[in-house]
């Protein structure tokens, strides 16, 4: 998506500010002068009818150091209010999960699940309850990036480990184990092109399907793009 720099940092700015409930994390990126420029945001371009949905692309893997497979199927099921319209794979799934998805509507809470209006929804489990989920992004050409990203909760009694990975090596992990948590992380990071950053969360060690809805905000700026 194309944007100005300006509304480029807005998003970085309101990565966990605008969350409702969430106390504002403020990450600024290097000042630079006002350019177009390209960002890649999880949310915004999540893509609900091809995976991979150009440069993201969504899957599972058992364990965090599991091989990455593609979700294949795409559904808008009616489990939690039918507001979720994503990816998961019928050939390992239990309650649609592991899973990512996107909710198509507003607000949304039946007292256990509480959705915020756009967001973004990873669930891990499945059957042995041992998979985790992934949005992974895989840059398109060489250059500088800056990543943002916020974990957060969307259930009651949520349970995953969380963590980012660039090129399959770890750069941030965490755990939320309770309601009104946000685990935030940023860094700049030389890549070349087709190495990937990706974003997984996990069942914590709980293997049986269990809470697990939990909220990605990412948002990647090639930083060789800005005149500094």
């Amino acid at each position: 998506m194309k944007t100005s720099l300006l509304v480029a940092v807005t998003c970085l700015l309101g990565t966990a500010a605008s969350l409702p409930g969430y106390a504002a994390i403020i990450i600024s990126p290097p000042i630079a002068q006002p350019v177009n420029v390209t960002t890649y945001d999880a949310s915004g371009d999540f893509s609900v009818n091809r995976n991979p949905g150009g440069v993201w692309k969504y899957g599972w893997s058992e364990g965090i150091g599991g091989s990455l497979v593609l979700f294949t199927r795409n559904s808008q099921p009616a489990v939690n209010g039918g507001v979720e319209y994503g990816w998961d794979d019928p050939n390992n799934s239990a309650g649609f999960t592991p899973s990512v998805a996107v909710n198509t509507g507003g607000d949304f809470t039946d007292g256990n699940v509480t959705l915020s209006a756009g967001a973004l929804i990873l669930h891990p489990c499945g059957p042995d309850g041992q998979a985790y989920a992934h949005v992974v992004w895989t840059a398109p050409k060489k250059g500088t990036y800056f990543l943002n990203a916020s974990f957060f909760t969307q259930q009651n009694g949520l349970n995953v480990d969380v963590h980012v990975l660039v090129n399959r090596v770890s750069v941030f992990d965490g755990v939320i184990t309770q309601n009104n948590i946000v685990r935030a992380f940023s860094g700049s990071y030389e890549l070349a092109a087709g190495e990937t950053v990706d974003f997984a969360v996990g069942p914590n060690g709980n293997y049986s399907l269990h809470p697990g809805n939990t909220g990605l905000q990412a948002v990647i700026l090639p930083l060789s793009n800005l005149r500094l």
